[in-house]
């Protein structure tokens, strides 16, 4: 399988925008190329494929709970992406020859019910690709999604004992407000453009009512 390279752009590269995140091959720390593209309710299996592929220590991480396998109601939620209240990217390793493309790592973002100006993260990467830039990669793109669509503030929720993912939320811009609720960490941080300003609120929102 051919695959037509955009110029490539390695892990710590400024995303300016929806194109460098979706139109480009991305390398990471490692040399291991991914690219990235948005998750929608077609792609199940895929959810799936990669969910097998974490270890019990990711699947709690992520979910809170060892889950053994992906329940169908909460398949369905994670799939549920509207493009505009609930996003989500999936990374996948380019493929060699005829095989097909294997999802790697997801990142999703959900507006809050009362504050559609803030929405609550998530990034999952596959057990044997951590420690290479894959998590900071979706994050950061992620979050340019996000600004793009008139999202100010990110929150997230993570396990106090899960040092990648707290560490990945800190390199993201100056905290505003983080809490501790037994073992979880609650996390607010303001989004800024790429030139280091805030980013503007915008005013009006498209419609959009997805269930996720």
């Amino acid at each position: 399988m051919a695959v037509a390279f955009s110029y490539g752009h390695g892990v710590g590269t400024p995303l300016r925008g929806a194109d460098d995140v979706l139109s480009r091959v991305h390398s990471l720390t490692d040399g291991t190329l991914v690219r990235l593209r948005h998750l929608g309710p077609d792609d199940a299996d895929e959810l799936r494929a990669g969910f097998a592929r974490l270890s019990p220590e990711s699947r709690y991480r992520r979910f809170f709970s060892s889950l053994p396998h992906l329940p169908e109601p909460l398949l369905r939620r994670l799939t549920a992406t509207d493009g505009w209240r609930h996003v989500a990217l999936v990374a996948e390793s380019l493929p060699y020859d005829d095989e097909p493309p294997a999802p790697v790592g997801v990142a999703r973002f959900i507006r809050l019910d009362d504050r559609p100006s803030a929405a609550e993260v998530a990034v999952t990467v596959i057990d044997e690709l951590h420690g290479r830039g894959l998590g900071r990669l979706l994050l950061e793109a992620i979050a340019v999604l996000a600004r793009e669509r008139g999202v100010t503030t990110l929150t997230a929720s993570v396990l106090a004992e899960n040092a990648p993912m707290n560490a990945l939320l800190r390199r993201l811009g100056p905290v505003a407000s983080l809490r501790r609720d037994r073992d979880v960490l609650l996390y607010e941080v303001p989004l800024r453009t790429p030139s280091g300003s805030p980013t503007a609120t915008r005013t009006t929102f498209p419609r959009g009512n997805a269930q996720a």
